[in-house]
């Protein structure tokens, strides 16, 4: 060759086949012809030629260029650079060996694609050597594993997991990269690591310097309850949570985690029993056999989907323990218990003793859980989740198929965001308490024939079965509450407890909706304690109340709101409505025995009894006020004022419309001793009445003679004309009575006339009527005029003839009816011959209005 060769300005020439022909004969770059050779030969057997990038595992001949050039891709620059003498050959390959077999001192390795001399190899071991060591190749040998001077090594240079390099070099394997330094470095740390589980750890044997222990495992390596152990005191007592011994029990060991989980410990209760770590629970089903107590303070984080089911239930005095206590201060971020077919009785599932914070709780059972199935005595302290001591907080509770749902048992500052309570009999209790908040309840109670088929059967009406009842619990804060079905009254303020001294005072709720109870929808009574004072309702809605359940000896205990021995209540809006059924409670709104109330719009229709109804009863009553009132459909007056005793009241104030009400509009009774109610400040009922079957009100004659009471009440009074329309009445009888038709109505106010006959509701009426008779007068004779009720004359006058001319006669009277008696006129005429009545509106007519005073 004359010249250097260059591959840019000189080509090589190869044949196809052994004869040079035009087709047969071609030339290529020297360095691509090369290149292919290799290839051929299987070295550069992942090179691809072309003008297209092939995948980034292989070589690219790029062809884009004359002369092409052989690249690579580059991961760190993300792009393809052209392959140089340091990239080919200045890298070390380290080739793995698949760990097949043997022990941690005798390993047995599969056959790598090139097994050659000085080439690395690495090898992850599942055992941890503990000493002299060597590698069976298979299909090849077995060869001894040394340090590069020869030596055999030492135990733990191969641990379990861990990869380590070698150099296969003069018929051995030589270490280049282990753990024996790790290892002895562990050991001046005090430090023991690799120990596979807690039965390897109790039987080994380790020097008095070591300090700690990190285990691989607590039942077997790779269980997921590794744990790192420190050394603590052996002071001879019996083992505590998360601890064990080694070195034939002459050394104590701890578990030492920041975070702890069950697999770390032999069972739940020896893990929340640990008392120095947060406790981690991952998704899972946990059953227990035996009380859970969880250790003050404790931190636990449970993956949502963990659940809690034990597999025994308390009898006798263990059922005074809940199944698990929180302790004070436990902080838990979820929850869930449940309770499998068959266990039953369990009085209390969960306790939170103070301080508690617990994120989400969710209680669950295959049957209605009997909490008190001891009886009524085992009410106390019984619940899915009970609450005691200071500071708790539960941001969600869930209680579904237990009879008690949570219990507010001499707790203080305990807060409730949202509880949902279904198939209960009893929702929240809570008794001699302080500082309640709750943001919103919904309640839906339990099917009353499952409840009756519990051993302490509790069927609708049963005294407790409420959604919310205190039992004294001051300084109350509740939200929404929306309740179905509840099988006594939705919520109950009752009396505090016999050895309490905490009443039910200082309450504040939000808009509640209540939907078919079998009792009330809100009761405030505590048995005339008269200790339930200043309770605030923001609106209150009441639906189906009684659950169409009438006909029983408690009737009169399902009022829409039944306000009694209470003082300070102020209840902004209340409705009162029947949509399933055809009452809605015994009465709407009930006030009994209790002062200072406010009511600021009270709209109630079919109530069984009274819409509205306001009675001592026993006590005197002062300060009433509703406003609002629009009471109608019910079965009684539509608002009533009733003493039923001999007690006074004062201040009373009602305003609103009453109609359409089977009695009154408004009826006012006077004291059973026949006296006036009605004491020192005025009391003003300002209703307007309208289409009430016995009329718009009943007052007693003494309330209306009293100074202290004012009718304000407006009725669109019942008034009538009529006329003969002008034609004339012939052929009356001579000294007969006979009835005056009335053929023309010319007025008809209420719709009480028909059939010549008015007949209005209760009350006095203004009544007059004017007949002219033209014909049949006998001078000297008397022609008269009557008014009669019920066919019966009332009032009557009369003209004697002056001679044989037309006659007027009138009459008018004050006349007072009880709501079914017809009034009619009639008239007579003396001497022989019929007689004949003129038919000219001006001449005869017949006229009613009601007066403006009171009834009895």
């Amino acid at each position: 060759m004359s010249t250097e060769f260059n591959d840019g300005q000189h080509y090589g020439f190869f044949m196809n086949g052994t004869k040079l022909t035009s087709a047969s004969g071609f030339y290529t770059r020297w360095s691509e012809l090369v290149l292919a050779s290799l290839r051929a030969q299987g070295v550069f057997g992942n090179m691809v030629d072309g003008t297209t990038p092939p995948a980034a595992d292989k070589l690219w001949l790029d062809k884009n260029t004359d002369p092409a050039v052989l690249k690579e891709w580059d991961s760190l620059g993300s792009a393809w650079v052209p392959m140089t003498f340091d990239r080919l050959f200045g890298r070390a390959v380290v080739t793995e060996l698949t760990v097949t077999g043997g022990t941690g001192n005798a390993v047995v390795v599969s056959q790598p694609p090139a097994f050659i001399s000085d080439r690395l190899y690495s090898i992850v071991p599942t055992s941890t050597n503990t000493g002299a060591t060597t590698i069976q190749v298979t299909g090849v040998g077995t060869f001894d594993l040394a340090y590069p001077d020869g030596s055999d090594i030492e135990e733990a240079e191969l641990k379990a997991g861990k990869p380590s390099i070698m150099l296969f070099k003069d018929g051995e394997f030589q270490l280049v990269f282990g753990y024996g330094a790790q290892a002895a470095a562990e050991a001046a740390a005090d430090y023991v690591t690799g120990v596979e589980s807690v039965t390897a750890a109790e039987s080994g044997v380790y020097p008095n310097q070591v300090l700690f222990l990190q285990l691989l495992g607590r039942g077997a390596y790779g269980d997921g309850g590794a744990f790192k152990a420190v050394e603590v005191t052996e002071d001879g007592t019996p083992l505590g949570p998360g601890q064990f011994k080694t070195n034939v029990n002459l050394k104590r060991w701890e578990n030492t985690e920041n975070v702890i989980t069950p697999a770390m410990f032999s069972d739940l209760s020896e893990m929340f029993a640990f008392t120095k770590a947060e406790m981690r629970i991952p998704k899972a089903n946990y059953e227990f056999d035996g009380f859970i107590t969880i250790r003050n303070n404790a931190v636990i984080r449970c993956e949502e989907g963990a659940m809690f089911m034990p597999t025994f239930e308390p009898v006798g005095a263990d059922r005074n323990t809940p199944l698990i206590d929180l302790g004070v201060g436990c902080d838990i971020n979820y929850l869930k218990t449940h309770l499998v077919a068959g266990i039953d009785t369990v009085r209390t599932m969960v306790k939170a003793g103070g301080g508690c914070r617990v994120g989400h709780y969710i209680a669950t059972s295959v049957n209605l859980n009997n909490n008190r199935a001891a009886g009524g005595a085992d009410a106390d302290a019984a619940g899915a989740l009970l609450i005691t001591g200071t500071g708790n907080r539960i941001d969600l509770a869930e209680i579904d198929m237990h009879d008690s749902a949570i219990n507010i048992d001499n707790a203080t500052r305990t807060r409730l965001g949202r509880v949902i309570e279904t198939n209960f009999v009893t929702g929240i209790a809570g008794r001699d308490s302080s500082i309640v908040d709750i943001g919103s309840v919904y309640a839906s109670a339990v099917d009353p024939a499952i409840s009756l088929a519990m051993s302490t059967p509790r069927g609708n009406m049963t005294p407790g079965a409420n959604a919310i009842v205190w039992g004294g619990v001051e300084r109350v804060t509740v939200g929404d509450v929306e309740a179905y079905n509840i099988l006594e009254h939705t919520i109950r303020l009752g009396a505090k407890q016999p050895d309490g001294t905490i009443t039910n005072e200082r309450h504040s709720y939000g808009n509640i909706k209540t939907f078919a109870p079998y009792g009330c929808g809100f009761k405030m009574d505590d048995a005339d304690a008269f200790t339930i004072k200043r309770v605030q309702i923001k609106t209150l809605y009441t639906e189906d109340v009684g659950h169409g359940v009438w006909g029983q000896p408690n009737d009169g205990n399902k009022a829409g709101c039944a306000v009694r021995n209470a003082e300070f209540v102020q209840i902004g809006l209340y409705m009162n409505r029947a949509v399933n059924y055809v009452n809605s409670g015994n009465d709407g709104l009930w006030i009994e025995k209790s002062s200072e109330v406010q009511v600021g719009g009270a709209d109630v229709q079919n109530a069984r009894g009274y819409g509205v109804l306001i009675n001592p009863n026993g006590l005197d009553v002062d300060h009433v006020t509703v406003t609002g009132i629009r009471s109608a459909f019910n079965g009684k007056s539509g608002v009533g004022v009733i003493p039923a005793s001999n007690n006074n009241m004062r201040g009373i104030y009602l305003e609103g419309v009453s109609s359409n009400n089977t009695e009154y509009g408004v009826e006012v009774t006077a004291r059973t001793d026949g006296t006036s109610p009605f004491v020192t400040e005025p009391t003003t009922i300002a209703v307007t009445v309208r289409n009430n079957t016995l009329g718009g009100k009943s007052i007693a004659d003494v309330v209306v003679q009293d100074g202290d009471f004012f009718d304000e009440i407006v009725d669109r009074n019942p008034s009538f004309s009529a006329t003969k329309g002008g034609a004339a009445q012939t052929a009356i009888p001579s000294a007969t009575v006979t009835a005056v038709t009335f053929g023309t109505e010319v007025r008809d106010v209420g719709g009480y006339f028909a059939g010549n006959v008015w007949t209005p509701p209760r009350g006095r009426y203004d009544i007059s009527a004017s007949i002219e008779f033209t014909a049949g007068i006998v001078t000297g004779e008397a022609y008269t005029i009557l008014i009669r009720v019920a066919g019966v004359t009332v009032s009557e006058n009369f003209v004697r003839a002056q001679g044989t001319t037309s006659l007027q006669v009138s009459i008018r009277d004050i006349i007072e009816v009880d709501g079914t008696q017809a009034i009619s006129i009639s008239c007579f005429g003396g001497g022989a011959g019929d007689k004949t009545i003129s038919g000219a509106a001006s001449k005869t007519f017949f006229r009613g209005e009601k007066l403006s005073g009171l009834t009895v």
